[in-house]
């Protein structure tokens, strides 16, 4: 589906996954209304700058809207750093201020880079075993190769591992930025909140997940409560961590 708004922007959503796909950029105003065509080659918008917009679909391919957030979080961070540079010696608490800015903005993108490149790994690996399952269903017996990047993990214990590699003061920070800007669609939340249900067998790992569960809460609660397939897992979660209470 398309969406428009005051934010000058259409973006083409998919509705299923609640995952923002591609946006849109021409308008200079508010953007009123819009219409898709019967046959769904194009998109008609007009806005409050007074021009009608036409937007053809293409065989182009795109990256997915994530790909572009996740850049455009990391060029903001550089220029948040970049900027705090410049700032005047007697705005700056102690002299070390932007280089500790500096390394705690790098330590955010490398958790995040770990997060998404763990989570697309685990949902191949999820998708493989599907698969060799109705393979071997139909008679087709193979034996199954596990991905060797995964070090013989399962895809919930290889999520989990790289998530325990990020220190207690970025974890929050850092999912809070992927899920509020939109650089992990609600899909992805869905999945991490799928897995923290297995997490908590580990007694080690129950903060870990309380703090997952908290972020999740916090920035997707409307989404979630209102998504069927997310209840029984927050049941099972809510009576799982108040036990372990």
């Amino acid at each position: 589906m398309f969406s428009v708004g005051k934010d000058r922007l259409v973006k083409y959503w998919d509705a299923d996954k609640f995952e923002l796909l591609l946006t849109l950029e021409g308008h200079h105003a508010d953007v009123w209304c819009l219409a898709v065509s019967d046959c769904g080659d194009f998109v008609v918008t007009g806005s409050h700058d007074r021009s009608i917009r036409r937007w053809d679909r293409t065989e182009e391919p795109f990256f997915i809207e994530k790909k572009r957030r996740l850049g455009e979080i990391f060029e903001a961070d550089i220029d948040n750093t970049f900027e705090n540079k410049h700032i005047p010696k007697e705005e700056l608490p102690e002299e070390g201020a932007v280089a500790l800015a500096g390394k705690r903005n790098l330590e955010t993108l490398t958790a995040t880079d770990s997060i998404i490149d763990a989570l697309d790994v685990a949902e191949v690996e999820l998708k493989r075993i599907a698969e060799h399952e109705d393979e071997k269903a139909r008679g087709k017996v193979a034996e199954f190769q596990p991905n060797m990047i995964m070090l013989g993990l399962s895809a919930s214990d290889y999520v989990l591992r790289a998530l325990s590699y990020i220190s207690t003061n970025d974890l929050e920070q850092t999912l809070q930025k992927l899920f509020s800007a939109q650089a992990l669609p609600f899909s992805d939340a869905l999945k991490l909140l799928s897995y923290t249900k297995d997490w908590t067998s580990n007694p080690d790992k129950v903060e870990l997940v309380c703090r997952i569960v908290k972020v999740l809460l916090q920035i997707h609660h409307s989404q979630l409560i209102s998504t069927p397939s997310a209840r029984p897992v927050l049941a099972v979660l809510k009576e799982i961590i108040y036990a372990l209470q």
